[in-house]
């Protein structure tokens, strides 16, 4: 079928009454239009009642003008012509009670009274009877009123045909007592009584009109509280929808949303109006048609709207019950669904959606999680460090509280103009707290520390430019960064505390082994009599020297774990071993190391180690091997850090020094990473820094009488040598990391 076809076939037929209603409906008034629909269905019904005047009174104008009944025809014409006026004098009034009696009035004078008046009927409530019905049904649809008008019209028909013909014997009877009344009256009494009749006629039509008015007007007022008891009881669902914690609308198999809805809908949705919104599109309006959870709610409607009503249950639970929009927005929202059938005549006709905004709680569990998570962690990092020993954290934290007094002392107390080498001081302390607390898995430290690093950069680059830096400007940012490093030691010290079977007491414990206080106890006591310089004395001062001194390996354990996890940082892949962890060092060369080793491993894993594809194109294993190995010797021990990485860049390190004007003997390009701010990275990271973590580590060591041996091979690796300067030979190194026999 066309087009052109299929439209002529769907094109409204409209008929006759339809078309005479449309061109009435432009005389009701607008505040008529825009109030009550009852005040509106009136209105249109007296529009019907004076076009039917016009047609019947019209008509039968035609009608008496053939039979020559002039006077009738007059009366009825004027009907017409008044009758025809009344749509625009309602427009112009809206006073329907005006415009009722008037249009009732013109039907007495277009029907009734020239049938009275040509047949002399004084008991004229013969014709008129038919007017009671249709008065009582205009009060109620102009269908029914329009109905008995035309009963009216055929029952003037019907006494107009049987007057002049005789035939009933009821209108025969009539009009032979009326025909006795004109024998005994002269004409002009007669006339006297035709008028009186009339009178007397359209008062008992008035009264009638009255009373069914009145009847009418109390239908109304039923009709006007029943619609107030509606229109309250809506009310009441309204808010009951509206208080609702949930959204609830309904939907048919146009997935639209309908007109009723709750107030919670519009705001989970962020929508002011959802009606004719589509259901899918509110639940997946922000993914593709690709998407399968869309494709799959799509597959259920399609279902679920051909099941049977008693069958619902088994697709009920394959809706989906919940829903995420915006996912990894700030708008994100996480909605729980469920979803009700409406059932009329044992068919589904429409679906109820019941939609919780679950976005708080889910915030709320996620929170929870991630502070678990967080503790967790913490626990897992307290553990670690503790497994490291629990001297070397308290010591890490004592060590770190002093440097950041010394910076906070600087910056207050000391001189407001600073040179280079307080700068270079000050920031190898923060440099140092700073890789201690990543060592130690502090974060928010090592953030704290590095904020100070970036000021403390800043000032050195105005030292570089001009000699010197005004510290007047920097002090408030570097004191309230300090503030909060102190403010997380504190922290830390006091998650220690909690950790500890000891409480507060672990703060002052000290590890040692139980044969060697045995041992004391027993020389103090053989020794304690005669105290004086005997061997006993020395050995008792041996003994304490070890009781105070600390297994290597306790100080470097947690380096194993961080190995691994700064290298996944840098993508990266490698593995640390420890050699010589049982061997025994004093306290100031435990203390330097402790910072010192940290920051060589990193160095190594930045600056060493390659990515493990390069390592595999170069026939090595994609895992980067380090190893930290301690001896002893016979002036302590010597300690060794080395990689088999890519070696030192000796060709950069010159071109730097060059750059930064720092001289440099021939072949001695490789002890240049000694050298403060001089480094092979183009930027800082948070593995490697500015040139400063080497240059740190060579001045703790010195502080303890340690020197540092640099070799390396490009391509194979580099080892340094940490050894006492009092040393007189070379310990016994163990084989290098690289295939080579040396890095020489």
């Amino acid at each position: 079928m066309s087009d052109s076809t299929q439209a002529a076939h769907t094109t409204e037929k409209v008929g006759l009454p339809t078309r005479i209603m449309r061109y009435l409906d432009q005389f009701v008034p607008e505040e008529v239009r825009t109030g009550p629909t009852e005040m509106l269905r009136r209105g249109r019904t007296m529009l019907a009642f004076a076009a039917a005047a016009v047609i019947l009174a019209g008509i039968m104008t035609i009608v008496n003008v053939a039979q020559g009944s002039y006077p009738v025809a007059i009366a009825q014409g004027t009907a017409a012509i008044i009758a025809l006026f009344l749509p625009e004098l309602y427009k112009r009034t809206a006073n329907l009670d005006l415009i009722g009696g008037i249009g009732l009035s013109l039907f007495h004078i277009a029907l009734v009274m020239p049938t009275l008046w040509e047949s002399g009927i004084s008991g004229g409530a013969i014709v008129f009877l038919p007017l009671i019905p249709a008065i009582a049904m205009l009060a109620l649809d102009a269908r029914h009123a329009l109905a008995w008008v035309g009963i009216l019209a055929a029952t003037y028909f019907g006494i107009m045909g049987m007057n002049l013909s005789g035939v009933l014997p009821m209108i025969q009877f009539v009009g032979m007592e009326g025909a006795k009344i004109k024998t005994l009256l002269p004409p002009k009494d007669l006339t006297i009584l035709k008028t009186v009749d009339m009178v007397m006629v359209t008062a008992f039509l008035y009264v009638i009109a009255k009373v069914f008015d009145g009847v009418k007007n109390e239908a109304l007022a039923m009709v006007e509280e029943r619609n107030r008891q509606v229109e309250r009881a809506n009310d009441n669902l309204r808010q009951l929808f509206d208080n609702m914690r949930q959204g609830v609308m309904a939907f048919g198999r146009e997935l639209t949303v309908h007109d009723r809805y709750s107030a919670q809908a519009k705001l989970i949705f962020h929508r002011d109006e959802l009606s004719g919104q589509r259901i899918d599109e509110l639940l997946f309006g922000d993914e593709g048609d690709w998407d399968p959870d869309k494709q799959a709610f799509a597959e259920w409607l399609s279902i679920a709207f051909t099941v049977p009503g008693d069958a619902w249950a088994t697709v009920e639970e394959l809706a989906p019950q919940e829903r995420v929009i915006a996912a990894g927005t700030d708008q994100e929202r996480h909605l729980a669904l469920d979803f009700r059938p409406i059932i009329e005549n044992g068919q589904l006709v429409n679906i109820m959606a019941l939609v919780t905004d679950q976005t708080e709680r889910v915030r709320l569990e996620r929170e929870a999680k991630e502070q678990a998570e967080a503790h967790e962690r913490e626990l897992a990092a307290m553990q670690r460090r503790l497994s490291a020993g629990v001297q070397v954290f308290i010591k890490f934290l004592e060590d770190s509280e002093e440097r950041i007094r010394l910076i906070r002392e600087a910056m207050v107390n000391g001189p407001q103009h600073i040179n280079g080498e307080t700068v270079e001081l000050l920031f190898r302390y923060a440099h140092t707290v700073k890789g201690d607390a990543r060592a130690f898995e502090l974060p928010e430290l090592e953030r704290e520390c590095h904020h100070v690093e970036e000021t403390l950069n800043s000032l050195r680059g105005e030292v570089n430019a001009s000699g010197s830096a005004l510290l007047t400007p920097h002090t408030p940012g570097v004191l309230a960064h300090l503030e909060t490093a102190t403010t997380f030691l504190n922290d830390a010290r006091e998650q220690l505390i909690q950790a500890s079977p000891v409480g507060a007491a672990v703060l002052g414990q000290t590890t040692v082994q139980r044969d060697d206080i045995q041992a004391l106890l027993a020389i103090v006591e053989k020794v304690a009599p005669h105290l004086s310089v005997t061997s006993e004395a020395k050995d008792l001062r041996a003994i304490a020297a070890r009781l105070a001194s600390r297994p290597f390996g306790e100080g470097i354990g947690r380096l194993v774990d961080g190995v691994e996890r700064w290298a996944a940082e840098l993508e990266k892949r490698a593995m640390l071993t420890i050699e010589g962890k049982d061997i025994l060092i004093d306290p100031d060369l435990a203390n330097a190391l402790n910072a010192s080793l940290t920051h060589m491993v990193r160095n190594s894993i930045a600056h060493g180690i390659e990515d493990p594809d390069f390592r595999f194109e170069h026939g090595k294993d994609q895992c980067g091997q380090l190893r930290v190995s301690c001896i002893q010797g016979s002036q302590g021990p010597t300690i060794i850090v080395e990689d088999d990485g890519g070696g030192i860049n000796t060709a950069k390190l010159r071109e730097k020094a060059d750059s930064l004007g720092i001289p440099c003997e021939p072949g001695k390009e490789a002890d240049l990473i000694w050298a403060s701010g001089i480094s092979t990275n183009d930027s800082a990271d948070d593995i490697s820094g500015r040139g400063v973590g080497m240059a740190a580590v060579k001045a703790e060591m010195e502080s303890v009488g340690y020197e540092i041996i640099t070799e390396t091979v490009r391509g194979k690796g580099t080892r340094f040598i940490m050894r006492h300067r009092a040393a007189t030979r070379m310990t016994m190194l163990p084989p290098a990391l690289s295939s080579s026999s040396s890095y020489t």
